[in-house]
């Protein structure tokens, strides 16, 4: 698993901007565990654009 501060260096080696963000979740092998897979990835989402600074408009793809 990737911590804050590997994440932060591999955005600084890789790209001037922070323009891509690749979302790995646990997927259950129960059909009835998918449901909540969409509002724990917004909420990752949504707390990673926080951390940079961004705002809502960012998360949807906007520029800043």
């Amino acid at each position: 698993m990737f911590g804050y501060a590997d994440v932060e260096k591999l955005r600084r080696v890789c790209a001037p901007e922070p323009a891509v963000l690749s979302l790995y979740l646990a997927v259950p092998l129960d059909p009835a565990g998918t449901r909540g897979l969409a509002a724990e990835a917004a909420a990752l989402m949504a707390s990673a654009v926080s951390l940079a600074g961004g705002t809502e408009k960012d998360q949807r793809g906007g520029a800043r």
